[in-house]
């Protein structure tokens, strides 16, 4: 049953511990329904001024293995619809999933496959046009825009070739925009991120050659990628050799033979301080508490990057706790 505009309202202030409770469940032990407040950017609020929307995970009628997930507004109506393989967060996408502005307006048609992105995508203007088709490259892991058009329904692309305009969530502000090849960026493009690093790039083919950006404060960065995320100092292997060093398997769970992955999400400023620390899907038995520990443990990392300019990145990273057979 849809929520009706006063009983979603209830469900925005009623406390958070419906959250939590069903942050921690078990896969197999799923209750039938659970409800999710998230904030923007799709994490569990941590209070009601954070809220961004609900979400309502129900098990599929149809097909036992998957559940439905519904997010509503606030203004209680439906933001997004589709099926998921777990029923927690972080959602493992399954088939499409169709979203939509507040206005009620169709947003984008998506569809995974084992919650990966697969095949082509939709997306519309709020005011009802198409926006453009797109697909995602795996193996060289970039977005390949197939078609392209502006509000009016004028084409700017077509077959991976033309232009391509990148606009804020509500389509009120131009964030990005310059040519495309091949679907891919080609020639040079000119942004804002943030409404604080304005940037002129140029590209070949997808990827960034060199460019200069500025911060509101005046501050000039020559770079040549457009884009790094954050690193551990001395890279993958030193930052496993840390976890190995500093990491104690939990009593309780080891007794009890607790296995599983702990999908952790923490924020990584832009000296490289790790903190925010928040389980996304745990499995208990102090795994997830071990998990937080170690992480506040470890020093600073090299800091994302964009167009040059270090800066704040969430980052989710699992965490595995396996009994080794004797």
């Amino acid at each position: 049953m849809v929520p009706t505009k006063t009983s979603l309202l209830f469900m925005l202030f009623a406390v958070f511990n419906i959250a939590a409770i069903a942050q921690t469940q078990t896969q197999n032990k799923q209750p039938d329904s659970l409800v999710f407040y998230l904030d923007k950017n799709e994490q569990l609020a941590t209070d009601s001024a954070g809220i961004a929307f609900v979400r309502i995970i129900k098990r599929d009628t149809a097909d036992q293995t998957l559940f439905t997930v519904e997010d509503y507004y606030k203004n209680g109506r439906l933001k997004q619809v589709g099926k998921s393989l777990v029923a927690s967060l972080p959602l493992q996408r399954s088939g499409s999933f169709l979203s939509f502005f507040p206005n009620g307006r169709r947003k984008s048609i998506e569809n995974f496959q084992d919650g990966r992105i697969d095949g082509d995508q939709y997306y519309y203007y709020p005011n009802g046009k198409a926006y453009c088709v797109s697909t995602y490259d795996y193996s060289n892991q970039k977005i390949i825009v197939k078609e392209s058009n502006d509000s009016t329904g004028k084409v700017m692309a077509s077959n991976g070739n033309g232009a391509h305009i990148l606009y804020d969530e509500n389509f009120k502000q131009i964030l990005e925009q310059g040519p495309i090849l091949d679907g891919t960026r080609n020639g040079e493009w000119t942004g804002t991120v943030y409404d604080t690093i304005y940037y002129k790039c140029t590209y070949s083919h997808g990827n960034s050659v060199s460019g200069t950006s500025r911060t509101k404060s005046g501050r000039v960065y020559n770079f040549t990628n457009d884009f790094s995320n954050p690193e551990f100092q001395g890279g993958e292997f030193a930052f496993y050799k840390f976890l190995a060093h500093n990491i104690k398997y939990p009593p309780v769970a080891r007794d009890n033979k607790v296995q599983g992955k702990v999908f952790i999400n923490f924020t990584i400023d832009s000296e490289g301080k790790l903190s925010k620390f928040a389980i996304l899907r745990g499995i208990g038995s102090g795994c997830d508490e071990e998990a937080i520990r170690v992480l506040s443990l470890s020093p600073p990392w090299i800091p994302g990057k964009i167009y040059g300019v270090p800066v704040k990145v969430s980052f989710t990273f699992p965490i595995s706790y396996s009994i080794a057979s004797e």
